[in-house]
């Protein structure tokens, strides 16, 4: 309750602080610290830390002790924030990759004050925008959504800075905000793992995964290629494998898998029994992945169809930083946009 009512007298402070300065030209001296005080009312800590942020925002400048603070003469600093939403608390983003494409944005940019805001409530969000006197906001995460109608309910001016990015590599595709919103083209990569196969004269698919999404999303694909597909080609057991698989190979000439992450281990064993039987196996995932998986299970016949995650979410991050950037300069909003990986680009792996 405390911190809560600190941080509500912080904002208030702040907004009294700012509408002094635009009734004064620039170069004028401000109050000093004893003086703010006693016209305000507040603590010389709770004082002093606004007056710090204000400094470093560059809306004020201090020349020394002695001669006192002064409204800045330098353009304003745009400050951008960027939420901790990751999945604990160690880290802002679940992937690395997508802060360096975040953060390599501003570096040696002079314009911008970045500042990584603490995990907070959706409803929070226009008070900690007020607080920080952020002109533009990223909320990036990789798991749970945030729902399209929590952003709907903020304030117009608020949702308009805000940015949200959605890292989004699991079985459900989600529903995008028409505006200010950055996701990955969540269907893409499964409809990439067909023509991949395809452009390689492949025809007939066996599917070791469970009957989500991503396998619904790959036969609506295999059906515009006129791909042929029977149900008992989808195995979505791993314990059936050893029994399954040769019976099905017998009767069929597959030349292509779709293996879901977590059965990988179980086909690979199964198919290190039948060395005939190498169909290609499009993988999707990080560098790191790919190549444990070649040291693991070196007979498999499998290739990236599209760039790797750690190039896409730095790509990704880029890409955010940019238009955190460009709103806080203008103010506008921006159509959101689905980014697709990158086909066939960037899918060299370093030698095991």
């Amino acid at each position: 309750m405390k911190s809560s009512e600190s941080a509500s007298k912080k904002v208030e402070l702040r907004d009294r602080i700012l509408e002094y300065a635009r009734t004064h030209a620039v170069n004028d001296r401000i109050p000093t610290v004893a003086e703010f005080r006693k016209a305000l009312g507040v603590t010389n800590y709770m004082l002093l830390a606004c007056m710090n942020e204000l400094i470093k925002e560059g809306q004020f400048y201090r020349k020394s002790r002695k001669e006192g603070t002064f409204l800045s003469v330098h353009k304003r600093k745009y400050v951008i924030g960027l939420f901790n939403v990751a999945g604990d608390e160690r880290g802002f983003v679940d992937y690395p990759a997508w802060m360096s494409g975040f953060f390599r944005v501003f570096t040696r940019n002079a314009e911008c004050l970045l500042r990584l805001l603490p995990r907070t409530s959706p409803e929070s969000i226009p008070d900690v925008m007020r607080q920080y006197g952020l002109d533009s906001m990223v909320w990036c995460e990789s798991g749970g959504q945030m729902p399209v109608r929590t952003l709907g309910a903020l304030p117009e001016p608020v949702r308009n800075r805000l940015i949200y990015a959605y890292l989004n590599t699991g079985n459900l595709p989600i529903r995008m905000p028409k505006v200010n919103a950055i996701g990955m083209d969540h269907d893409y990569w499964a409809r990439e793992y067909v023509r991949a196969a395809v452009r390689r004269g492949c025809r007939t698919f066996l599917h070791v995964s469970p009957p989500n999404r991503i396998h619904e999303i790959m036969l609506d694909e295999m059906k515009k290629w006129k791909l042929p597909w029977r149900d008992e080609w989808l195995i979505s057991d791993p314990a059936d494998l050893p029994k399954k698989l040769p019976k099905l190979i017998r009767k069929y000439k597959f030349d292509a898998v779709h293996c879901a992450g977590g059965m990988q281990h179980s086909f690979a064993l199964a198919v290190r029994e039948l060395p005939d039987f190498r169909p290609l196996l499009p993988v999707f995932g990080f560098e790191n992945m790919y190549l444990q998986m070649k040291r693991d299970y070196p007979w498999l016949n499998a290739f990236f169809p599209f760039e790797h995650l750690d190039d896409f979410f730095e790509r990704f991050g880029s890409l955010a930083g940019k238009a955190a950037l460009e709103l806080a300069e203008t103010g506008k909003p921006f159509p959101s946009v689905a980014l697709k990986l990158e086909s066939e680009k960037r899918n060299v792996v370093r030698k095991v």
